[in-house]
């Protein structure tokens, strides 16, 4: 079983998480009155300074919209990148290598098979 201190760090962790970003949208987290409960046990418990600060945070995070409606994520952008010219070259020379090792293969063996039948 946990310590008193890993429970209300746990606590603080996610209350910090919510108030940030807000709620995260399931309702097992966000519509479970338990758990709640506990988490506001946790921030409230005596001695937690910065929990204490964080419960208000977290209530009021709680109570505005959920997702991504409330807070966009900010961050580098996803840009699709072409490969570089090298790149698609040796990709080009590597199907055509292919198809004449291919092509040579295929002549090699009905050529000794046509050979061989004679």
């Amino acid at each position: 079983k946990p310590s008193k201190e890993v429970l209300e760090k746990v606590a603080r962790e996610y209350a910090g998480s919510v108030a940030r970003h807000g709620p995260a949208g399931v309702s097992r987290l966000n519509e479970n009155a338990a758990f709640e409960t506990y988490l506001t046990e946790q921030l409230n418990a005596p001695g937690n300074r910065e929990g204490m600060l964080l419960s208000s945070s977290y209530r009021k995070a709680m109570e505005g919209p959920a997702g991504p409606a409330k807070v966009q994520v900010a961050g580098q952008r996803l840009v699709k990148e072409m490969s570089s010219p090298q790149a698609q070259a040796v990709v080009r020379y590597s199907a055509a290598t292919a198809g004449v090792v291919l092509a040579l293969a295929a002549l090699f063996h009905f050529g000794f098979r046509r050979r061989t039948r004679t």
